[in-house]
C-alpha cells in the first residue's frame, strides 16, 4: 500500500509521514530538511530557489559561472 499510495521525499527518497513537515516544489514533495540547494545543501524552504536539471539551487549557485 505504501508503495503505490504513499508519499516519498524527492530529496532522502523515504517516505513523508502524517505529521512530517514538509513542502512541495518542483513538481516533487520534500521533508522540510530535504529540500536544499544541490551544490551547498544550504537549506531554502521559504528562501528563493532557482531550478537547473529539476535540481534546487540558491541564488549564489544558480547564477555562478560554470
Amino acid at each position: 500500500y505504501e508503495k503505490m499510495f504513499g508519499t516519498k521525499c524527492h530529496g532522502c527518497d523515504f517516505k513523508i509521514d502524517a505529521g512530517d513537515r514538509f513542502l512541495e516544489a518542483l513538481g516533487y514533495s520534500w521533508h522540510d530538511t530535504c529540500f536544499v540547494c544541490a551544490l551547498c545543501q544550504m537549506n531554502l524552504e521559504g528562501k528563493t530557489f532557482y531550478s537547473k536539471k529539476d535540481k534546487p539551487l540558491c541564488k549564489g549557485h544558480a547564477f555562478a559561472p560554470v
